[in-house]
């Protein structure tokens, strides 16, 4: 599984695992989908009213 990777680096566009500075819905760790202007949904919500992201990681490959 790949490192924790800051927030300061551009996550590529698509899905990522982001860690968030404080719990959103009870956790800090949720997926969230990158486009070209930044992080636009987290945990099947909108970005405006989010906790800040720490870190981020690629999404896994899917199990075969």
């Amino acid at each position: 599984m790949s490192e924790w990777i800051s927030a300061n680096e551009t996550p590529p566009r698509g899905l990522c695992i982001v860690q968030l500075e404080k719990p959103m819905c009870g956790m800090l760790i949720h997926c969230a989908t990158f486009n070209d202007n930044g992080i636009s949904v987290i945990g099947g919500s909108f970005v405006w009213d989010m906790p800040k992201v720490l870190y981020w990681m690629p999404q896994p490959e899917p199990m075969k």
